[in-house]
């Protein structure tokens, strides 16, 4: 909507965020008549969380609005430049508090803020204490709670669609509870470095705030399971199903993460810092636009009674090393043991991974090599074995994995929103005639040797019916410090899914409804969430030949769903074909399955291969391993 320029005050020592507006807003008579009421709307809230308008005006016709300026970093910078796989859970649930405490004060006095997301939250650099404010900025587009359409025609456009609710995107009337469903987004994408829904279609992205259910932590943070009940209520798709205020919220969120997350302290008064703490030499800020501009309003005083600081692990350089008179030298401290390394996988291991590959043809799409390390953490009960493996480096997509020993086998199966880091040149290759899916599911399968080191398989695997596959070794090189890792006694048991029993060869057979067909032989392999009746199975025709089918499980039922330009059979021209199957669990459900049946229908658009749409039914019966 226009510029933002670092200004230095007229008559006071002092520096300024000023907004300047696009000229062609500024022109617009509504907009200028919804802009004094928001602006002034907006400079009436006075809360140590939220970042204060302190004028608005015009010159030369463009619009303009001045804030006090926070030196810092947004949150979202935050996370990109220190955190770019997730903030730590304490630093995300404090920023997500302050912002909650600022948005219920903004609603009491009925204001909607609209647009909550972490490039509106600012986290100012330490100061000399090292703690941080956390305040919220940008309700210069707030407006009344009353004003439910009134002055403005933006209502499906104005909230960041990454993190707007639906109500919000459907134009309906809104309420706190709209900021409340967009904290929520926030505080997933602060916690797992990925965005609720990231894809690069903003129709998508709407489209799933509408329909979709939101992501789990538990797939991404297995560490941070607990906190996927408070999550989803703040983001039901109904805002009655949502908490009461934010406050509910927040609250909720630091209950459910446990005695390692500490609430807040209680607020104390505090003097006022010096006018540098804000404001420090214009040399100071490489790359920021400087201006002076004349008719900024007096300083207003800067209520700082309140502030939720922050300790936070310090993204900034020091300009000074550490004192070495800090420490008298007449103090020992007392080192602190490590913990064991107890468990049957707990400690540091190297990873090798091998060559890319297809796994329906068997080639090989990338030769070289790739390297990780896991750091590993372990324990045994009654129910089982559960290790989590931290990926400090490596090729995985989830940078959190939870392995479980199943007959003598470590797996972990994941799942990611597809987003360019899902894509392997090698997945983009198989998938390279169709759309992907919007999820990716990522399964590591281990055996132990008797030397103590891991071999198995790697395979990503995309619901559009791709896949790749590499070998993958592990080999413990160290002790881990087990105290840095999530105790995986405390993970709930697995549960077992009756669809692993669909494993094997079968003999698919389709039928047309006027008895046409065939047969193929298929090969399954089935990987199951362990924490929900969630699985991906994956079948490859044999003998190898380029063809084979992802089928993901959910509520009893296997779908899946392809649409793509394959080549055509007739002259290896690419031909529009849509194709849908399903097929439901068997009652009961031996392992392994012995027949599953269901149906299915495909389309040709175009082509040699033109075909109307037609229905189908197939049968599976299991034959062998």
């Amino acid at each position: 909507m226009g510029e933002v320029y670092l200004a230095e005050h007229p008559r006071l020592p002092r520096y300024d965020a000023l907004k300047l507006l696009r000229a062609d807003i500024s022109m617009d008579s509504s907009y200028q008549v919804r802009f004094a009421r928001e602006a002034d709307l907006a400079a009436s809230l006075w809360h140590p969380h939220i970042v204060s308008v302190l004028d608005r005006g015009e010159a030369d016709g463009r619009l303009w609005i001045a804030m006090c300026y926070v030196d810092g970093l947004n949150a979202g910078e935050l996370l990109a430049q220190r955190y770019p796989g997730g903030m730590p859970t304490d630093l995300a649930l404090r920023i997500i508090g302050a912002v909650g405490e600022a948005l219920d004060y903004a609603h009491s006095k009925g204001l909607l803020h609209r647009d909550v997301k972490p490039a509106n939250i600012m986290v100012s650099h330490p100061d000399s204490r090292g703690e941080s404010q956390v305040m919220l900025a940008d309700f210069g587009i707030a407006r009344s709670l009353d004003d439910v359409s009134g002055l403005t025609t933006t209502n499906m456009t104005v909230g960041t669609v990454a993190y707007a609710a639906p109500e919000q995107l459907l134009g309906q009337d809104a309420d706190g509870r709209a900021d409340q469903y967009a904290l929520a987004a926030t505080a997933y994408h602060l916690l797992t470095g990925t965005q609720l829904f990231p894809f690069a279609n903003p129709a998508v992205v709407i489209s799933s705030h509408l329909s979709s259910a939101p992501p789990r932590l538990a797939d991404t943070r297995p560490d941070l399971a607990s906190l996927d009940w408070p999550l989803a209520v703040a983001l039901a798709k109904k805002p009655a199903d949502r908490f009461a205020s934010c406050r509910d919220f927040t609250q909720a969120l630091i209950q459910h993460a446990g005695p390692q997350i500490s609430p807040a302290a209680p607020t104390q008064s505090a003097s006022l810092p010096p006018p540098s703490t804000f404001a420090p030499a214009p040399s100071a800020r490489r790359g920021r636009r400087m201006a002076r501009v004349a008719g900024l309003a007096a300083a207003a005083t800067l209520a700082v009674a309140g502030v939720t600081v922050l300790a936070i692990e310090q993204p900034w350089e020091s300009s000074s090393p550490p004192s070495s008179e800090s420490v008298s030298p007449d103090v020992s401290v007392a080192e602190t043991a490590p913990a064991p390394n107890t468990g049957p996988l707990t400690g540091t291991y190297a990873a090798d991974f091998g060559p890319e590959t297809h796994i329906t043809t068997g080639e090989v799409f990338d030769p070289k090599r790739r390297q990780g390390t896991l750091e590993i953490r372990s324990a045994c009960s009654p129910s089982g074995c559960t290790a989590i493996a931290e990926a400090v480096a490596g090729p995985t997509l989830n940078s959190s994995l939870v392995f479980d020993d199943v007959g003598g086998q470590w797996i972990a199966v994941g799942t990611v929103p597809t987003s360019s880091a899902a894509i392997t040149p090698a997945l983009r290759d198989d998938c390279r005639d169709r759309e992907f899916a919007p999820e990716t599911w990522e399964v590591i399968t281990l055996t132990p040797h008797d030397d103590g080191t891991l071999a198995g398989e790697y395979r990503v695997i995309n619901g559009s019916n791709c896949s790749t596959s590499s070998t993958v070794a592990l080999t413990r090189v160290a002790d881990t410090d087990v105290a840095a890792i999530a105790d995986p006694a405390a993970l709930p048991a697995r549960q077992p899914v009756p669809a692993e029993g669909f494993r094997g060869r079968y003999t698919m057979t389709q039928t047309l409804l006027n008895g046409a067909g065939g047969s193929v032989e298929v090969d399954f392999r089935t990987y199951c969430l362990r924490a929900q009746a969630r699985c991906v199975s994956l079948g490859v025709l044999q003998p190898l030949d380029g063809r084979g089918g992802v089928y993901t499980f959910a509520d009893g039922r296997w779908t899946s769903r392809f649409e793509g330009n394959p080549p055509c059979i007739v002259d290896d021209v690419p031909a529009p074909l849509k194709r849908s199957e399903e097929f439901d669990l068997p009652r009961p459900a031996p392992n392994p399955i012995p027949v599953i049946e269901g149906r299915g229908q495909e389309e040709v658009l175009d082509g040699s291969c033109v075909k109307p749409l037609t229905p189908y039914r197939l049968k599976m019966e299991r034959t062998g391993d």
